[in-house]
């Protein structure tokens, strides 16, 4: 195939360090592989195709078992151009059950469900490749700089923490 196989993912980390923009593969999605815990997750990650390969990050600070996806299209209204398009939280809504501490960079906008690590990233559309339907992921580094200085993403990611 010929989609992108490589996504930037905005790691929030659980312990309030600084953001980290980082790169990881994708895997095509199939469902008897991931155990996502609730219907949402499944049909967003069925529907992108292939999903942020998160592997690296379980039991560390994170527990995959437990992760949620949740998506919100940000193309509309007062957003810079290079932020638009559909935009995915990676978090877990249960920390006790995943062990998980709470996310102190989310606590400051969700106080009650937000734990371990969150992963953002950018979706910019869905493309047929060769007859599979496979999301185009758009970068995050301007959103992450903003993020770090404080600027225009801070509200974005408030409003994240709390879908």
């Amino acid at each position: 195939m010929t989609y992108p196989r490589k996504v930037q993912v905005l790691r929030i980390p659980a312990s309030g360090s600084p953001f980290e923009l980082v790169t990881v593969n994708t895997v095509t999605y199939d469902n008897s592989d991931f155990l996502a815990i609730d219907a949402q997750t499944i049909d967003l990650e069925a529907r992108l195709g292939h999903v942020p390969d998160l592997r690296q990050f379980h039991h560390r600070t994170t527990n995959l078992k437990y992760l949620c996806l949740f998506d919100k299209n940000l193309s509309f209204g007062a957003v810079r151009e290079r932020w638009q398009g559909e935009y995915y939280i990676y978090k877990c809504l249960n920390g006790a059950e995943a062990k998980l501490r709470e996310n102190r960079h989310l606590k400051r906008y969700e106080k009650e469900r937000n734990y371990g690590d969150a992963f953002i990233f950018r979706v910019r559309y869905v493309g047929n490749f060769e007859g599979d339907w496979m999301a185009v992921y758009g970068d995050m580094e301007d959103f992450a700089r903003s993020l770090r200085h404080e600027g225009s993403a801070g509200h974005k990611l408030e409003t994240m923490a709390t879908w």
